[in-house]
C-alpha cells in the first residue's frame, strides 16, 4: 500500500472520522466511520481502503432540509477483522486519534483471540458457554469505556474535565 496514501487516510480520520465502540444492549461493537458533503472524497477514502483489503460501505444520508444542508455521504467499516487491520494500518500514521486506534486494537485483539474470526471477517459465535457467560473481559469493557472517554465533546466533555 502506496504510504503516501495511507498517510492522506489517517488524516481524513483524524480530522473527519469516528473511532469507537457502540454498546447495544448487551453488545458492545466497533465501528468506524466517516461523513462528509464531498462525495468525491468519501468515494477516494473507500478506493484506498478496499485497495488496502478492508471492505467499506459507503452511502448517503439525505438531509431533511436540502434548501438549508446538503447531502452527507458516509463510510462504514463495521467488521472485526477488517477494523483491526484498519487500526493496524492507521496507528503508525495517526496524529490526533493514535490513542484511539491503539484501543480499538487492544479491543479487536482480545475479542478475535478469545472467538477466533471467520472467513467474512467477522467473530465466530458459538462454541465454549462459559465465554457466553461471561462475553466480555475486563480489558475489553476498559476499551470500551476508554474510546467513549476519548470521543466526548461538548458539555459532557467539559463536565468530565473537571470532574475530580
Amino acid at each position: 500500500m502506496d504510504e503516501r496514501r495511507l498517510a492522506w487516510m489517517a488524516g481524513l480520520l483524524d480530522g473527519e472520522g469516528s473511532i469507537g465502540i457502540s454498546r447495544c444492549g448487551k453488545s458492545l461493537k466497533p465501528l468506524v466511520q466517516m461523513s462528509m458533503t464531498s462525495r468525491e472524497t468519501i468515494d477516494e477514502a473507500i478506493r484506498v481502503l478496499k485497495h488496502a483489503g478492508i471492505p467499506t460501505v459507503g452511502y448517503t444520508y439525505q438531509e431533511r432540509d436540502p434548501a438549508n444542508h446538503q447531502d452527507a455521504h458516509c463510510l462504514r467499516v463495521a467488521r472485526m477483522g477488517d477494523i483491526r487491520r484498519l487500526a493496524q494500518l492507521m496507528i503508525g500514521q495517526s496524529t490526533t486519534k493514535q490513542r484511539h486506534w491503539a484501543v480499538m486494537l487492544a479491543f479487536t485483539a482480545s475479542r478475535i483471540e478469545r472467538w477466533g474470526l471467520a472467513e467474512t471477517g467477522r467473530l465466530h459465535r458459538g462454541g465454549d458457554p462459559q465465554r457466553k457467560q461471561h462475553p466480555y473481559t475486563d480489558e475489553e469493557i476498559r476499551c470500551y469505556e476508554e474510546l467513549r472517554q476519548l470521543n466526548l465533546r461538548g458539555a459532557e466533555r467539559k463536565a468530565m474535565s473537571h470532574a475530580p
